[in-house]
């Protein structure tokens, strides 16, 4: 196989440079018309639950203190807490009192409910296009779901941490971030064009090239004329003005021989 020199492959990257740097400028293009254009921004409301000691009476020891059997058992319902979240028994109702234009499914795609690692914390957020409808849809999920909790276990061991506030910004829109993709993305298919033109490239390209790979030393180098289309065109309008004084010339010698 042949072996790649580096020092001659970063030249010819070198020599190439406007490639590159014409991909760079297409890719920013393209991405300051996908954010302005395609990208849709979406707004995110997030309100955070805590669960509590549930409101059972068999414990007669401590009532007002969380025994380690609550925390074991919020624990193990975090999961659970989490199905019933984004179930269709709770989003129907949602869509249902909000008088939404959707379905449980889509939006059950723009629900994340999460939890940190060894708590009883789980926080809920929702993502919508209007940031008021995002406040909204993460209260009333909340709302029902709380009371889907009860029917379903015949527990109240919800409480809120934070409540949902109307987002400021949209949270999927990252200019820098989006530029910097684009001018990466612009950049590896410049490389990538350049080898693929280096590789398939067969011109010589140095005398070292030649010795490489003929063994054999270069005695001389005839280098490539350059062409001068300024000389040419003065020998070009020379010759022309010499053909119009011969033609003069001629024209005199016939007009004194008719006159002798």
């Amino acid at each position: 196989m042949e072996e790649l020199d580096i020092k001659e492959i970063l030249n010819y990257f070198w020599d190439k440079k406007i490639i590159i740097i014409l991909l760079l400028i297409l890719s920013i293009g393209c991405g300051v018309v996908y954010n302005k254009f395609f990208k849709v921004p979406m707004y995110q409301s997030s309100t955070t639950i805590a669960l509590t000691r549930t409101n059972d009476n068999s414990d007669n020891n401590d009532n007002s203190a969380i025994s380690e059997r609550d925390i074991s058992f919020n624990k193990q319902l975090i999961t659970t807490y989490s199905s019933i979240i984004k179930s269709r028994r709770v989003l129907d109702q949602v869509i249902s009192n909000l008088k939404l234009k959707t379905t449980s499914a889509e939006l059950m795609s723009r629900i994340s409910v999460s939890n940190e690692v060894d708590t009883a914390l789980l926080k809920i957020a929702v993502a919508d296009t209007n940031k008021k409808t995002s406040q909204k849809i993460t209260k009333e999920i909340l709302k029902v779901f709380s009371k889907e909790i009860v029917n379903i276990y015949d527990i109240n061991n919800i409480t809120i941490l934070d409540e949902a506030t109307i987002p400021t910004a949209p949270y999927n829109i990252n200019p820098k971030k989006d530029y910097l993709l684009f001018v990466g993305i612009g950049l590896i298919i410049g490389i990538v064009i350049i080898f693929i033109i280096y590789y398939f490239d067969t011109t010589v390209k140095s005398a070292e090239q030649i010795e490489s790979k003929i063994d054999l030393p270069v005695l001389a180098i005839i280098p490539v004329a350059e062409n001068k289309p300024k000389e040419k065109k003065k020998l070009f309008t020379n010759k022309k003005n010499n053909k119009k004084s011969n033609k003069k010339n001629n024209e005199k010698k016939k007009v004194k021989k008719h006159a002798k």
